[in-house]
């Protein structure tokens, strides 16, 4: 499975056992990021694989917008 720019697509059978490891809710694919359904926080995708890492998360907003987001909330 092979996304337009012949990178590894993510494969959708993984949100079935994946979770937000911070509010630990379900995932959806919006465009290059996994995002949880409580606060809107996202997790990169690259080159098929999600970046689950607390550090890697980023919360809503806008791409420019996004802030780090740490377990207890966001980063000042």
């Amino acid at each position: 499975m092979e996304t337009q720019d012949d990178q590894p697509a993510f494969d959708l059978r993984w949100l079935d056992v994946l979770v937000c490891p911070i509010t630990r809710s379900r995932l959806r694919v919006e465009g290059e990021y996994l995002v949880a359904e409580e606060r809107d926080i996202k997790y990169p995708i690259r080159d098929g694989i999600p970046i689950l890492l607390p550090e890697a998360a980023i919360e809503g907003g806008s791409r420019s917008d996004d802030s780090p987001v740490t377990e207890t909330g966001i980063d000042d």
